[in-house]
């Protein structure tokens, strides 16, 4: 009966396991019913240490990245279940133990306690790339939150780095390095960043996760238009300006041409005159 139990608690395990990765692209993809959905039907009663801590940060995860969508304030129920991932761990567990720290210090109001235990997160999470991009990711929103937008774009930039690296099609970390550049005026580079999270958000089919992408779509192409309208007007302006060059030269050149026309005729006439006065005077001589 124990081997039963045994086998039974790991096929659990193994399942939830699953469930826990599925949830977790749901998550990154944006898909937070879906997500919230495959969470329903996992009963953490029965998970072992590990995959509970698993499931209950995710969970935390899911409240986070809905308060930051909806723009309201992080639930109670977030850090209840940051405190009961945090439970089953020590500090020895490095940069999950820190991680969850640092979630539960944001959680709490405590944004530079939160730097510090993300910072203690990064160094101990070496150089496995996603999870670094999540680390990162997060201590921008929590530099944002204080006022340092450049410290953000940085921790972002990172992080949408990493997802490339990882070929995460995560576009958190793009899309609000896109939006940082186009509050800088670097339009140019928004437009690339926030296209290429338009490309990865796609895929998903989010929308939600389109609906806050196409927020700053118009707004970069607007510009562009700006941008292209300026440079037509400019070309108009050099086009009219050549061409009035060119009119002003025809006519002075046909100005110029008539007073030489002129000039000659008078010549001529003159010429004739003096024939004339020639002829008299050889036959008054004569």
């Amino acid at each position: 009966e124990a081997v039963r139990q045994r086998e039974l608690s790991e096929d659990a395990n193994a399942q939830a396991s699953v469930k826990i990765k599925l949830a977790y692209t749901y998550l990154s993809g944006g898909l937070f019913r879906e997500c919230e959905s495959v969470f329903d039907d996992i009963d953490a009663a029965h998970l072992s240490p590990a995959h509970r801590t698993g499931y209950y940060s995710l969970r935390g995860r899911l409240l986070y990245d809905i308060s930051q969508y909806e723009g309201t304030p992080y639930p109670p129920a977030m850090r209840r279940y940051y405190e009961q991932a945090i439970a089953n761990l020590s500090e020895q567990e490095g940069a999950g133990y820190w991680n969850l720290k640092a979630l539960t210090a944001h959680a709490d109001g405590l944004k530079y306690e939160a730097l510090r235990y993300f910072e203690k997160a990064l160094q101990s999470c070496g150089g496995h790339a996603p999870s670094k991009a999540v680390f990162m990711s997060s201590m921008a929103q929590v530099y944002l939150e204080t006022g340092d937008s450049a410290q953000a774009l940085h921790y972002w930039a990172q992080a949408a780095i990493r997802d490339i690296e990882s070929s995460t099609k995560e576009i958190t970390a793009m899309q609000q390095v896109a939006k940082l550049l186009h509050a800088l005026g670097r339009y140019d580079m928004a437009e690339r960043c926030i296209r290429s999270a338009l490309d990865d958000v796609t895929q998903y089919h989010a929308r939600h996760r389109q609906l806050e992408v196409g927020e700053i779509l118009p707004i970069i192409d607007n510009y562009q238009m700006e941008q292209l309208q300026q440079r037509n007007t400019h070309i108009r302006i050099v086009y009219t300006g050549v061409v009035s060059l060119l009119l002003t030269g025809i006519l002075v050149t046909v100005a110029l041409l008539f007073q030489l026309r002129l000039r000659n005729r008078s010549l001529m006439e003159a010429r004739d005159k003096l024939r004339l006065s020639n002829t008299a005077l050889e036959q008054s001589n004569h």
